[in-house]
């Protein structure tokens, strides 16, 4: 098979074709899982990979690409539905909601396209939509930078993401720890306690490393807790 010795993104190329043409994707795995000798671990990597879908070979590079990028799981050619259309963007990862599009000269040089492309992507943006584009030259002449592109904006958004995660709500179990024979009043680490303006609570409901700040006094949790439940802890003034 010449996917053993052709670089990874231009045997992704030529696996894409054949699923295309209607080539069996499950003879094509059963192919490289039997493989033996020098790029057999390649060519397994490329029949896992290889998606019918892809609308041709600078989208398969593009995918390629993408596959090294931590954290990025595209998927070629998914529709999106959208407010007041649909649109079907080269490669898509729902959950990041990011968008990465091929763009070559031949389908998006004139006015027309121009204009449509402009209709599209303001639209994707618009309902929350990261897009990249990507021209032919920088996918098949200069991979690596497209790669870290790409792996720069995943790890914007996930940023984003993570600081967007909603606070965890206070369980009948913290509650129930929180009691008056510690006098700290603060608010729990990373806690939202609904109808609690004011909460006294013990130490050793504190997870080890965490601390918890009050206008008046500070406790930091040392240690895991000894068996007296308390653990070790340090308390500070302003």
């Amino acid at each position: 098979m010449c996917g053993r010795g052709l670089p990874f993104d231009e045997a992704l190329a030529i696996a894409d074709s054949a699923l295309r043409h209607g080539y069996s994707n499950k003879r094509l795995v059963a192919l490289a899982a039997t493989a033996r000798g020098p790029g057999c671990a390649q060519l397994r990597r490329v029949a896992k990979h290889a998606d019918a879908r892809s609308a041709n070979p600078f989208e398969s590079c593009l995918r390629a690409a993408c596959l090294d990028v931590l954290g990025l799981r595209v998927q070629p050619q998914r529709v999106i539905a959208l407010v007041d259309r649909d649109v079907r963007p080269d490669l898509v990862d729902p959950e990041l909601r990011l968008v990465i599009e091929a763009d070559s000269f031949e389908f998006h040089g004139h006015r027309a396209a121009l204009a449509a492309d402009t209709i599209r992507y303001n639209a994707l943006v618009s309902e929350g939509w990261t897009v990249l584009r990507f021209s032919y030259e920088q996918v098949m002449g200069h991979g690596d930078q497209v790669r870290d592109v790409v792996t720069s904006v995943v790890q914007q958004i996930s940023r984003l993401n993570k600081s967007e995660r909603p606070p965890r709500v206070a369980t009948a179990v913290d509650r129930a720890q929180a009691s008056k024979s510690t006098t700290v009043s603060a608010t729990h680490a990373g806690l939202v306690w609904p109808s609690i303006s004011t909460v006294y609570f013990n130490v050793s409901c504190l997870p080890a490393g965490k601390s918890v700040t009050s206008p008046m006094v500070t406790c930091a949790r040392t240690r895991e807790p000894t068996s007296t439940g308390l653990g070790n802890r340090t308390l500070l003034t302003p």
